[in-house]
């Protein structure tokens, strides 16, 4: 079941990263102002650092509008019932091939399977004595 993304969400997401992308290209073509003077391969160095973290700030604003990633009633995978302690917020980070990213996702954890859980896919087993 495919749940839309809320339209001004997405569009307040996309003007965040819209803008943030603005500034650095500013670095590189100010609209005012004396151009830095840089070599060929400083600019290309800044560059590409400079796209990773855009890359990175789409990939976070992505996830962060994506209704998909919040489940209301999240339930365990291997048994059925619900979690218990629901934190429908809980920050994470993945490191990715274009460096670290953080979000937000719903976690859980299912007392008769003793294992924690998170619906967008990553599941951790807890340690005996943990709950």
């Amino acid at each position: 079941m495919s749940v839309e993304p809320k339209e001004a969400d997405v569009r307040a997401a996309r003007a965040a990263v819209m803008e943030r992308m603005a500034r650095k290209l500013d670095r590189y073509l100010p609209e005012s102002g004396e151009l830095r003077a840089w070599t060929i391969s400083e600019i290309e160095d800044a560059l590409i650092e400079d796209m990773n973290e855009i890359a990175r700030d789409v990939i976070e604003s992505r996830l962060g509008v994506d209704p998909e990633r919040v489940v209301d009633k999240p339930r365990c995978p291997d048994c059925g019932r619900a979690l218990m302690g629901v934190d429908s917020e809980r920050s994470t980070h993945r490191h990715t091939r274009l460096g670290p990213i953080r979000y937000a996702r719903t976690y859980g954890v299912c007392r008769p399977c003793r294992a924690a859980f998170s619906p967008s896919g990553q599941r951790v087993e807890l340690r005996q004595g943990l709950l």
